[in-house]
């Protein structure tokens, strides 16, 4: 009997003992969930119910010369949805599709962005009841409508927030620098459906001050100005201004344009809206390039201005005739080289260029940076444009070469580029768009260096050529089209599309004879006078800034 009374005494312990222990246990381990693990337990719980928006701008800012925003500056009324809710919630899908005016395929496709969210931008008012799945807010749109500086600035692939073009592209790393925004927070249920009534909260998380927004050296309002002129004229091609006094680029503008805030809208057969012509398209710089035929026989003493050339409306060379544009009256008869220059006489530069050959002349024009790139923060889109070389510079290739035709390429920009050493004497400067990394408040962080200036060519010749330019103004081929004070040089280039033969019309010049403050280089498609298309932009850029400035 006492034996079995010590066993069940024995057993009783066990049990109690085991029951202490597993209580220990479990307190252990619901200490160790609260107290260890409590925060990131938390955390997790609150990432299944509690859902959370970005709605400050997730990319830094781009300024012009004065610290006006370039983007980041229109407020729009935006929606956003989860996208599990969007295609299971009928009520839902018809309201975002009427506020958005946006088609089911581009919905799908705004669908497969990262992240669980939705951000619809509001394009039109509906009659539908907001369903309560949906939250509206106000939202900085990164684009106005007006596509501003749309070719320079580029534009951003919305899904992935990767830039596609312009400085979106260039500085991509950098305007994506900050990662911490203001946000907004709200609860979801289990079915991951927005509960009503909880609404949802700001949170402004700690905003570190770093690096993420550029400066460039544009003028927003010079940039407003030469656009309006481009769009009133209905103008296809480009035009550059140039500060003459350190080759800040304060304008540069491409037509046709395109919608920043709706790529897709671009059609096929305007594929070239996307195109940045001031450095991405080549053209035959035709009697601009003169200024370069000019340079090289001062240099080579091959050129008296008391010699006289024979004109007769064109000019034979080997087996081609390569035709002036006085060809219908019978030529400029005799002329001086002055006169040829003011007058841009095809025969009278080609007989110069016979002289000089196409080596020394093609050498001359690489010193202008002719055929290669500027780099002005854009490299990847900016173009070399091409020069000849080997048998492109022999025979009569060089009557082609004198009169800047052929296979002769040039972008505008080097065009800007080559006016801007001739407005300085000589003198190139380091011509740039970037001017400045800073913080998004527009706070200056760094200056970009620019190279020193570099002495193309001797200022002896300087005289020479300004006046020469001068007169092309005063009493040749723009004498109709341009009165401010400035001097520059005509062209009408002929070039091949699709076959067809047309003509671009050239004006680049300097504004401000004696202390130059502007260089100005339009480009005008599709029009056949140098004088009456470009050179007539040209003087409504000029007057425009100036009242400007």
């Amino acid at each position: 009997m006492k034996r079995e009374k010590k066993r069940d005494t024995s057993r009783y312990v066990f049990f109690i003992s085991l029951a202490f222990l597993s209580f220990a246990l479990l307190i252990a381990r619901l200490g160790f969930i609260q107290i260890v693990k409590g925060a990131e337990y938390q955390a997790k719980a609150d990432k299944q119910r509690i859902s959370e928006i970005v709605v400050k701008p997730p990319r830094g800012n781009i300024f012009d010369r004065n610290m006006k925003p370039l983007t980041n500056v229109v407020k729009d009324d935006v929606c956003y949805v989860l996208k599990d809710i969007l295609f299971r919630d009928k009520a839902s899908y018809d309201y975002i599709k009427s506020v958005s005016n946006m088609s089911d395929d581009e919905l799908k496709e705004l669908a497969s962005s990262k992240g669980s969210m939705i951000k619809v931008p509001i394009d039109k008012k509906t009659d539908l009841e907001k369903p309560r799945n949906i939250i509206m807010l106000e939202q900085v749109s990164r684009y106005d409508k007006n596509n501003l500086l749309s070719h320079v600035i580029g534009y951003v692939k919305k899904s992935e927030n990767i830039g596609v073009s312009g400085f979106e592209k260039a500085q991509n790393e950098l305007l994506t620098a900050n990662k911490t925004y203001q946000t907004i927070r709200f609860s979801v249920d289990g079915k991951n459906r927005m509960i009503p009534g909880l609404g949802y909260q700001k949170v402004n998380k700690s905003i570190e001050k770093i690096v993420n927004s550029i400066q460039l050296t544009i003028d927003k309002e010079f940039q407003k100005a030469v656009e309006e002129i481009m769009d009133n004229r209905k103008m296809d091609g480009s035009i550059i201004v140039a500060d003459a006094s350190n080759g800040d680029i304060l304008a540069m503008a491409s037509r046709p344009n395109f919608d920043q805030t709706n790529v897709r809208a671009v059609n096929n057969k305007d594929s070239m809206a996307f195109f940045n012509k001031c450095i991405r398209v080549g053209y035959p710089p035709a009697s601009v390039f003169k200024i370069v035929v000019l340079l090289a026989a001062l240099e080579n003493d091959v050129i008296n201005f008391d010699e006289i050339f024979t004109c007769d409306g064109s000019q034979d060379i080997g087996n081609i005739s390569i035709k002036c544009h006085t060809y219908k009256e019978g030529g400029h008869g005799n002329i001086n080289i002055e006169e040829a220059f003011c007058d841009s006489c095809n025969c009278a530069f080609i007989q110069l260029g016979k002289r000089l050959g196409g080596k020394v002349i093609i050498d001359t024009a690489k010193r202008f940076g002719l055929g290669q790139k500027v780099n002005i923060g854009l490299s990847e889109e900016e173009i070399n444009g091409n020069l000849p070389v080997k048998n492109e510079l022999l025979g009569p290739a060089i009557g082609n070469i004198s009169i800047g035709q052929g296979n002769i390429e040039v972008t505008p920009l080097q065009i800007t580029n080559m006016m801007l050493t001739v407005a300085n004497d000589g003198m190139q400067k380091n011509m740039s768009l970037l001017k400045a990394l800073v913080l998004d408040d527009g706070y200056v962080a760094k200056e970009i260096p620019r190279d020193k200036d570099i002495r193309i060519y001797d200022s002896k010749y300087s005289d020479i050529i300004k006046d020469l330019l001068k007169k092309v103004i005063t009493d040749g081929t723009a004498k109709e089209y341009v009165s401010v004070d400035a001097g520059g040089k005509t062209g009408t280039a002929q070039a091949t599309l699709n076959g067809k033969n047309i003509n671009h019309s050239w004006f680049s010049g300097f504004y401000g004879f004696e202390e130059p403050k502007y260089v100005v280089t339009v480009l005008y498609e599709n029009k056949s006078s140098g004088g009456k298309y470009a050179g007539s932009v040209f003087e409504e850029v000029i007057k425009a800034i100036d009242k400007i400035d």
